[in-house]
C-alpha cells in the first residue's frame, strides 16, 4: 500500500511517517523541508517543494497512492487573522487544486487533518461533536472549514473518497518548542530553560489536549477504514491553563514564572472534543495518559536542549 504524505516533514506529519512505516506502507513525503529534529528517515521517499506548485503536486499525485494525508498549514489562529489573503491562497487554495488533481488520478482516499481546537468557535457548549454548528473565529479555521466543504462536494460531483480528522491541541516529541504554536512544548522548554511564560488572558481558557502518536494512529485507522465522515480527534478532556502550568510545573519539578498578558479576541474560552464518532466510525480512541505523554515531551526537550547547547559549542 501507498501513501503520500502532504507535510509529513512537520510535527504530526513525522509521527504519521513512523505509523505508516510500522505498518510497512511505502511512504512519500512531500514538503518544504526535510524533518529538522531528527535525521533522514529510510525508506522514505522525500519529494521538496511548495504546494503551489501545481505541476510539481501533479506529477507525484499521478504515481497513484492508495492513500494522501493532507498534514500542512502555513498559518495559525494567531497568524491568520494578521493575513486572511495569505491564509486562502497557501492553505484553501491550494487544497482545492489537490482534489481536482486527485480526481483525475483516482486517488483512493484523501484524509483531511483540519482543526478541532478552532473550527468550533464560540459557544456556550461544554463538549463539542461533529453535528454541532460552528462559528470560527479566526482565518485559519475558516479556511479549513471550507476545505472540509470543498472535499464534501467533490465527493458528491466526482465519487472522491475522504475523512476529515479534526485535531484538538497536539502535543509531544519533535513539536518545535520555540515556535508561535504548540502551548505545552512551549511552556516546558521555558520552564526547563528557567524563562518566563506568557499567558493572555486570565488563564481559565479550557483546551483538550492529545499526544501526537495518537493523531497518528487516528490516521492509519482513517486511512484502513472502509467508513467516511468527519471525526473529532481529542482526549474528550479539558484542561485550563491555569490548571496546566500547575501540572507542568509539577512534572518539572520546577516553578514556572508567569506573565499575565491582555486577553485576545481570537481565543475561544472552551473547547472539549466529543471523540465517540471516532471510535464508532474508524474504531479509534485515545490510549496515551496524559502525564506519560507529557513525561515523553519533557525527556525529548532535555534532548532537545543537550543537542542545542552542543551546537552552540
Amino acid at each position: 500500500m501507498k501513501v503520500l504524505i502532504i507535510g509529513g516533514s512537520g510535527f504530526i506529519g513525522s509521527h504519521i511517517v513512523d505509523k505508516f512505516l510500522n505498518e510497512k506502507w511505502e511512504v512519500t513525503v512531500f514538503d518544504r523541508q526535510r524533518e529538522i529534529f531528527r535525521p533522514e528517515i529510510e525508506n522514505v521517499r522525500f519529494e521538496e517543494g511548495d504546494i503551489k506548485n501545481k505541476e510539481l503536486l501533479e506529477s507525484i499525485v499521478a504515481r497513484r497512492f492508495d492513500v494522501i494525508i493532507y498534514s500542512l498549514s502555513t498559518t495559525t489562529p494567531k497568524t491568520s487573522n494578521d493575513n486572511p489573503e495569505f491564509d486562502i491562497s497557501s492553505n484553501l487554495i491550494p487544497t482545492v487544486n489537490l482534489l481536482d488533481i486527485c480526481t483525475r488520478h483516482k486517488t483512493g482516499k484523501i484524509i483531511y487533518l483540519s482543526s478541532g481546537g478552532s473550527i468550533y468557535g464560540d459557544s456556550d457548549t461544554d463538549t463539542h461533536n461533529e453535528n454541532d454548528l460552528v462559528f470560527p473565529i479566526c482565518s485559519y479555521a475558516i479556511t479549513k472549514l471550507a476545505a472540509e466543504k470543498y472535499l464534501y462536494m467533490y465527493e458528491k460531483l466526482h465519487g472522491v473518497n475522504y475523512t476529515v480528522l479534526r485535531v484538538s491541541n497536539p502535543y509531544g516529541p519533535r513539536q518545535n518548542p520555540i515556535s508561535k504554536q504548540g502551548v505545552i512544548s512551549v511552556f516546558l522548554h521555558k520552564i526547563l530553560t528557567e524563562q518566563q511564560i506568557e499567558i493572555w488572558g486570565d488563564g481559565s481558557v479550557i483546551r483538550d489536549y492529545i499526544y501526537v502518536t495518537d493523531v497518528a494512529a487516528a490516521c492509519f485507522r482513517a486511512a484502513v477504514s472502509t467508513k467516511n465522515g468527519i471525526c473529532n480527534i481529542g482526549s474528550n478532556t479539558g484542561i485550563s491553563l491555569k490548571e496546566l502550568v500547575s501540572i507542568l510545573g509539577e512534572a518539572t519539578n520546577r516553578k514556572p514564572e508567569v506573565r499575565w498578558l491582555p486577553e485576545r479576541g481570537v481565543d475561544v474560552p472552551k473547547i472539549i472534543l466529543d471523540c465517540q464518532n471516532a471510535e464508532t466510525t474508524l474504531n479509534w480512541k485515545p490510549v496515551v495518559p496524559f502525564r506519560s505523554g507529557l513525561k515523553n515531551t519533557i525527556n525529548w526537550l532535555n534532548e532537545f536542549s543537550l543537542m542545542s547547547t552542543q551546537a552552540v559549542d
